[in-house]
């Protein structure tokens, strides 16, 4: 089970000082594993590990998605991600489906009438999302009923809401879901047994994570442990190993906003600095991290 297989079509940018792939192809090299970059199911022609980072964007999301899926057909591969959180990732659709009862209280419709008879139980403002988006991206404040309708009449009556990142506009559905005042979102990356928290900071001018504005959670009090305990039953739940969760603390306790498998890395500010609370590397060894926990056995 030596072998180490890295799928990383994701088109990172210049300045970027170092691909994932780069990196855990030295990280499992220096452990002896026969390591290498792949493109296509057939080069797995023997038992091993296999890490897919996934693009964004569109089409090549739904193009890599499937190829990524084939991969973790072939037998003998053991995938660090798993097939759930790969037909998930970047679908708020999905992801609310599964584990809307974990999240603040949310209704997803698809005609108008379902969205105006929906409508009269929202408290405003609420939040309204598209399926697709990282990065707070797609994601909408609606503070008054003119906004709310004028998001059914795009959403049911045009070609729809414009969304970022190359992905087509919403149309046909609307997410709607309770807004819970707050200044810091709680990112909690689960990789194996290992835990990091990062506070992810509003915008200025709008109460959504603002990606770069991050710090980490260095100590463990009472507080987090309590978060920790919230995220590694939600993890259990969800059946995966790697995975980030975004989480808000409300008066009702603590609740998901959404998954994902993809992360900036290495990372704005201070993160690099950040903790992983079991384990004795800090974020910067993300991949350290990682392959300890394989040889732990955490993968099997």
């Amino acid at each position: 089970m030596k072998n180490f297989y890295v799928y990383d079509e994701k088109r990172y940018p210049q300045y970027a000082p170092v691909t994932w792939h780069e990196a855990l192809l030295l990280e499992a090299q220096s452990r002896g594993y026969n390591a290498r970059r792949i493109r296509h199911a057939r080069q797995m022609t023997d038992p091993g590990y296999f890490f897919a980072r996934l693009p964004m964007r569109q089409p090549e999301l739904n193009d890599q998605r499937a190829a990524v899926r084939e991969m973790m057909r072939v037998p003998g591969i053991r995938s660090i991600q798993d097939q759930q959180q790969i037909a998930f990732y970047e679908s708020k659709l999905s992801q609310t489906a599964a584990f809307g009862k974990w999240m603040p209280t949310t209704h997803v419709t698809t005609t108008t009438d379902d969205t105006l008879g929906i409508l009269d139980q929202m408290t405003f403002p609420f939040i309204s999302k598209s399926s697709v988006g990282a990065s707070s991206k797609n994601v909408r404040l609606i503070e008054t009923r003119e906004q709310a309708f004028e998001e059914v009449r795009l959403a049911f009556k045009t070609r729809g809401i414009p969304t970022s990142r190359g992905f087509k506009p919403q149309r046909g559905y609307l997410i709607w879901q309770r807004y819970i005042p707050h200044e810091v979102t709680y990112r909690v990356n689960v990789i194996g047994r290992q835990f990091a928290i990062f506070k992810r900071f509003c915008y200025g001018d709008r109460p959504m994570a603002q990606t770069g504005n991050v710090e980490p959670v260095m100590e463990l009090t009472p507080h987090y442990g309590s978060l920790l305990q919230f995220t590694e039953q939600l993890a259990k739940v969800v059946g995966t190993k790697w995975c980030a969760f975004d989480i808000l603390e409300s008066p009702d306790g603590w609740k998901l906003l959404e998954t994902s498998i993809g992360w900036p890395w290495p990372s704005p500010g201070d993160c690099n600095k950040g903790a992983f609370f079991f384990s004795t590397h800090n974020w910067a060894n993300m991949f350290k991290v990682l392959f300890d926990e394989i040889e732990a056995g955490v993968w099997g």
